[in-house]
């Protein structure tokens, strides 16, 4: 019955930094939205502390598009849960509201998933950087 335990002790040790590590979703990201109007690049960095995630998105001018400044966003109700994270994005499109709502996974160094929005579903993909 010792073994037992001292073999069961010793797994949970080597397990602990697995189960410590959280969740692969947290760094930097170059992500991209493929859609009917063009491609959408943006450098997202992901944030923990405390058990508490952050989303700081910067979105690069749409090639081939106007110029000028990316629109203004707000992030909320965003979740990690593990390797998934789902967040609300608004937009200020000059006065026009869009609303997206992102359901995305990690799997190791790739993202992927979509973001729903007024024109459908919009595919992300991205890259760890």
């Amino acid at each position: 019955m010792r073994k037992l335990f001292v073999v069961a002790g010793a797994a949970a040790l080597f397990a602990s930094p697995a189960l410590a590590e959280g969740s692969g979703v947290a760094g930097a990201w170059a992500v991209e939205a493929k859609t009917d109007f063009g491609t959408f690049k943006s450098d997202w960095t992901v944030a923990e502390a405390g058990g508490a995630y952050t989303l700081d998105m910067k979105d690069a001018p749409m090639e081939g598009g106007p110029g000028g400044d990316p629109p203004k966003s707000t992030i909320s109700n965003l979740v990690v849960d593990g390797d998934h994270v789902t967040f609300d994005r608004a937009l200020d499109m000059g006065g026009q509201q869009m609303k997206m709502s992102y359901d995305l996974k990690v799997e190791g160094d790739a993202l992927s998933g979509t973001a729903k929005s007024d024109f459908g579903d919009i595919p992300i993909s991205g890259t760890r950087k």
